[in-house]
């Protein structure tokens, strides 16, 4: 598992069990909608507040449940149990705390300062260190990157040409992470890299020719980015996250010598989730699939897939969850068939859905996850999803979801993250909202949500997460966040107030004064 490695090197480095929960923890949450445009450290620069982006979230040396339990001791510091996980060495205290470091932690890179790069060097010897580092676009001297011989990952994100080399990662024997996606590499670093790589994120472009010594990397476990469609992946089978979603975006190739298709996986008995790029046209592509024992998690990437290789998603043994864009109503029809399901996401539905469908749906009592975009479940609906008492996640973004429906939808005892983006939900939905019990993230950006609304929410009891984008909601009122008793992240961009209104401790917030130009909505 992901983590087993590093809370077992957690556990020696403490010399304890579990850290003790602090009396109040603060939620890492990954950031919102930037995800895919804005990447890595960019996003944490720009967002000015204790906001960790997906990738960073990732590499914090906790469990997922141990995540609850960070907290932000500054907007540079974060600790977990008192024993610092995370530091923006870009901060002049957060400097300061190398000297007492006493277990894995992850380090924002200020520089390539010999001093400080001799400090990381002596650290690593002692416990596991993940590097970020964000280069300028002037030819930075990435070099000497590759002389911290001990690090256990490392994130490179920089603007500068292809000639700038990052150096060779061989002698990292240890090495485990290397993200270089954002880095623009000199294709050579990936022909000597460490047998001991446990995941690596390539750029999408890069030449084929350079990746014919991926087969060497054994431990592989995940792999992200680059033409794979003349490498031999066989070799890897250790492997259990593959993306080439990549490839088929790149313009200007010949999308059939860049892709992967469902032959080329070989035998890869651990996969558990594929990403594929390309359409699923025919039943027959399906198959190799089915060889994959292990595969849980099937996402199209919004391709095309025809209704007979939908029905052949049967042959799969152990899929649970399935992403893609249904063409038509037969196709979503025969999506819902598919029982195993306990997660779908249907982004960009049409608005085709009619009540056949939605008793079709209403009958899948084990559906955990459900997401459909521009859809046209509405107020009339509501009692069906309602039927769905096992489901955690509803995202039913630019629906015709209004308040009256939100009375159905508050039945769901056991949802913990609801988005209503560019609903028809107003104020007087927001009393049903608050009435459910495990709610920790909500949505309701682009919205008819104002003061009043907000007020009704102090009373849900788990709620850390607030996305309030592009709302009616006031500087005075937004008073009523400080009181939300578990409140932890806030996006407010697009608001008329900003986050220096609030007067809650640690909250981190995003507002357009420390954030990227906010996206319209998905």
């Amino acid at each position: 598992m992901r983590w087993g490695w590093w809370l077992g090197l957690l556990v020696l480095a403490l010399g304890c069990g579990k850290p003790r929960a602090p009396q109040q923890p603060v939620e890492v949450q990954s950031e919102p909608a930037p995800a895919e445009e804005v990447h890595g450290i960019q996003a944490r620069r720009w967002s000015g507040a204790w906001t960790f982006d997906p990738a960073l979230l990732r590499r914090i040396p906790a469990s997922p449940a141990e995540l609850v339990d960070v907290r932000a001791e500054s907007p540079s510091i974060a600790t977990l149990g008192g024993h610092v996980v995370w530091l923006d060495l870009r901060d002049a205290a957060a400097q300061r705390r190398l000297a007492s470091l006493d277990g894995p932690v992850t380090l924002d890179l200020a520089s390539l300062d010999g001093a400080l790069l001799r400090a990381v060097t002596r650290l690593s010897s002692q416990f596991p260190i993940e590097i970020f580092f964000e280069g300028p676009a002037d030819k930075p001297k990435l070099e000497a990157l590759a002389t911290l011989t001990q690090i256990h990952g490392l994130t490179v994100s920089t603007q500068a040409p292809y000639a700038t080399s990052l150096g060779s990662y061989a002698d990292c024997k240890g090495l485990k992470y290397l993200d270089v996606s954002q880095a623009k590499p000199n294709g050579w670093v990936l022909t000597s890299l460490p047998p001991s790589l446990e995941e690596l994120r390539i750029p999408d472009d890069v030449s084929p020719g350079y990746l014919e010594n991926l087969g060497s990397l054994r431990h592989l476990k995940r792999l992200v980015g680059g033409p794979f469609r003349f490498v031999d992946l066989s070799p890897l089978q250790e492997l259990e996250y593959l993306d080439v979603s990549g490839a088929a975006r790149i313009s200007g190739y010949d999308r059939k010598e860049l892709g992967l298709t469902p032959n080329d996986l070989g035998a890869l008995r651990h996969l558990e989730t594929l990403v594929l790029g390309e359409p699923l046209n025919k039943r027959e592509q399906v198959a190799p699939l089915a060889r994959l024992p292990a595969l849980k998690e099937l996402d199209l990437d919004k391709q095309y897939a025809s209704e007979a290789a939908l029905l052949a998603l049967d042959q799969l043994p152990n899929l649970e969850r399935l992403r893609m864009r249904p063409p038509s109503a037969e196709h979503l029809k025969t999506i819902l068939a598919l029982k195993k399901l306990s997660a779908l996401d249907l982004s960009d539905l049409p608005r085709y859905a009619d009540k056949e469908l939605l008793q079709q749906l209403s009958a899948r009592r084990n559906l955990r996850e459900f997401t459909a975009v521009s859809s046209a479940f509405g107020e009339a609906d509501a009692p069906r999803l309602a039927t769905l008492g096992e489901l955690e996640s509803l995202v039913l973004i630019s629906s015709v979801v209004t308040d009256s429906a939100l009375e159905a939808i508050s039945k769901l005892t056991h949802l913990r993250r609801l988005n209503l983006e560019d609903s028809e939900v107003t104020d007087a939905g927001t009393k049903w909202i608050a009435n459910l019990p495990e709610l920790r993230d909500l949505t309701l950006s682009f919205t008819d949500l104002s003061d009043a609304g907000l007020d009704a929410l102090r009373s849900a009891p788990n709620l850390r997460r607030l996305v309030i984008r592009k709302t009616r909601v006031t500087e005075q009122g937004a008073r009523h966040l400080d009181h939300i008793p578990a409140l932890a992240f806030l996006d407010a961009r697009q608001s008329q107030f900003r986050c220096a209104a609030l007067e809650r401790p640690l909250l981190r917030c995003l507002d357009d004064t420390n954030s990227p130009p906010a996206d319209e909505p998905h």
